[in-house]
């Protein structure tokens, strides 16, 4: 099935799926806007893991996190550091990757439900993943949680920084509202550095 939009459907890609407690879900797409700022998110943040060494940055990769539980859970962005991972051993040919990541990042698009995305924060939580990012465009907001309970709220003039997870990393939440999303950052510079 093709993915559009018209002003009344959204039609669902029958490979855009996570599976809960053994149960296939079908996951809306993305939006167009939505969709570009993870790529953004992706090069900028997959740029400086790769030249400090840290890890992989994927976008919309499905994460098996519980096997016996059969949760799938599929970020629209997602950190895996070397520990979780080593160096060079390949992401595996397989629909869901057998890993959790370290960083799940999340992009909100108006047909995303508020239930669901609780629900994907805490069982990213339950298993592993130490950071999850919540991006509102609409309201051009971070919410940053450090666990179910403890979110920090980053409006437009402020930084976004992972200084546990990618020593270093930081973004000005403007540059992911910006009307065009911009090449460069201050954390893509070829050293790595911030300004």
């Amino acid at each position: 099935m093709a993915i559009g939009q018209t002003s009344d459907t959204i039609h669902y890609d029958a490979d855009h799926y996570e599976v809960v407690n053994g149960v296939r879900r079908e996951l809306p797409p993305m939006g167009a806007f939505e969709s570009g700022l993870a790529s953004f998110l992706c090069t900028i943040l997959g740029t400086f893991a790769r030249r400090r060494d840290l890890g992989s940055v994927v976008v919309e990769v499905l994460f098996l996190l519980d096997a016996v539980k059969d949760l799938q859970r599929r970020p629209d962005l997602a950190f895996v550091s070397y520990a979780r991972w080593p160096k060079g051993q390949r992401i595996p040919k397989t629909a869901a990757w057998k890993t959790v990541p370290d960083l799940a990042a999340e992009v909100i698009s108006p047909w995303n439900t508020a239930d669901e995305v609780m629900e994907k924060i805490q069982d990213y939580f339950r298993y592993g993943v130490q950071r999850v990012w919540v991006i509102y465009t609409s309201v051009e907001q971070v919410l940053v949680y450090d666990s179910p309970t403890s979110i920090r709220v980053l409006k437009r003039g402020d930084v976004l920084d992972e200084a546990t997870l990618l020593p270093g990393f930081s973004l000005p939440v403007s540059s992911l509202f910006d009307e065009e999303l911009p090449e460069e950052t201050t954390s893509s510079s070829p050293n790595g550095a911030g300004n």
